[in-house]
Formats: structure tokens, sequence, C-alpha cells
């Protein structure tokens, strides 16, 4: 595993591809989701691009951030800057995912000088607003169901449930210490924006004398999780 002295931090972030070429820097969701689930795309894009991937400050494999420690949206951003320099790449391409698409949105303002492009991907400027638009959207399609006698209905899911708005969460996750002597962590719950991999692990190192090297976060896998 890579890391980086960012303003003397550890930053754990993922290289593919040839520097000679334009740099996508990938910024994930959450906030708290890693760059765990960008890896596909990133060797993918690695083939054309120089792309740069990143655990964001306080996520999973990257340092914890401090107890009594403000780290809000601008002081992230702030650190992509000073890992840029840090990294000697002169301008990249932010592609900014959920959560890391305001992230690249404040980024390209903040430092237009240290942007090729910017690449917003899903990303979510307004809970509101996109809650509506879609709304707007379905509604022609449920109103000719309703009007033809078919049966319908609208189903309605959070994404970022839970820890990753502030909301108490309840879930169950199983700890199985497997042959290479580590905790591999195993939840039925997907590792989206709410970052649940981070929380987990985060859990145990605070309960527990283990250290994050002992722990494996597994893929979401309903077939043996709770």
């Amino acid at each position: 595993m890579a890391f980086i002295k960012v303003d003397k931090k550890n930053i754990y972030y993922e290289e593919y591809g040839d520097r000679g070429k334009p740099t996508i820097v990938y910024l994930h969701g959450g906030p708290g989701e890693s760059c765990l689930t960008y890896s596909y795309q990133a060797k993918e894009l690695g083939k054309i691009f120089h792309v740069i991937s990143f655990d964001q400050y306080g996520v999973f494999r990257s340092d914890a951030i401090l107890e009594d420690e403000v780290a809000g949206v601008f002081f992230h951003v702030e650190l992509i800057e000073k890992m840029r320099i840090a990294l000697d790449i002169k301008s990249w391409i932010p592609l900014g995912h959920s959560f890391g698409g305001m992230l690249a949105l404040i980024y390209a303002h903040c430092y237009p000088d240290s942007i090729d492009a910017v690449i917003y991907d899903c990303p979510m400027w307004s809970a509101f607003h996109t809650a509506r638009a879609i709304a707007l959207a379905v509604k022609p399609y449920y109103d000719e169901a309703v009007a033809a006698g078919k049966p319908v209905g609208l189903a309605c899911a959070m994404k970022n449930a839970g820890v990753g708005v502030g909301i108490p969460d309840w879930g169950r996750c199983k700890l199985i210490v497997e042959n290479d002597g580590k905790v591999h962590i195993y939840s039925g719950a997907s590792c989206i924006g709410q970052g649940l991999g981070t929380v987990l692990v985060q859990m145990i190192v605070t309960n527990t004398d283990l250290t994050r090297d002992d722990i494996v976060y597994e893929r979401s896998n309903t077939w043996i999780a709770p």
C-alpha cells in the first residue's frame, strides 16, 4: 500500500497509468466511501490517462481525523491541492462522484490554475431539488399506469442512510478470523456513501488492540452476513 505525507497526515493513494499522460484525480463519495470501489475503473482509465485515486483524510486507510480537529469541506479541498503539490503534478482533472462532486466543484473554484477540466459523476448539489426532479419525471408514467388500471406504486430509498447523514442506525455484521490470521468483516450492506467499511474498521480498532493492518473489510456479502 502506498501512502504520501500531506500536511503531516498519511494519505493512502493508488496510481495507475503513465505520468506523461493527462492526470485524473478521483474524489470519492461519502463522506467516507473510500476509493476501494473505484479500483476497476481506475485501472481501465489508467490505460489512457494517468490516474490518482485516494482515500480522503479520515477515511479507511488514510489517517483518522483527530477528535478535536475541525475538518470541513474547504479543509479537504485544501488538502487535495497540497496533495497535488506533494505528488509533483502540474495540473490534473478532478473526477468527483457524489460528495466528491461537490469537492471537485469547490476545488475548481478555489484552484482554477490547478485543473485542466472537471468531470462530475452523479454529483448531488441539493437533495431536495434532486428528489423533486425525480418525482416530476416519474409522475406522468405513474398517472398513466393508474389510469390504465395497472397495479402500480412508488418505492423510495436513501443512499446515504444512517451514519452518512448523522442519524442513528442499527445493523449487524460478522467478524471472522480467517486463515491469514486477520479479522475479516462481513456485512450485508453495501459500502456506498455512508462509509460503512470505515465505521466498522474504526469501531474494531477503537475497542480492541488490533491495528488497521489486522483487519480486512470484505465487499458486501448477503450470503454470509446476518
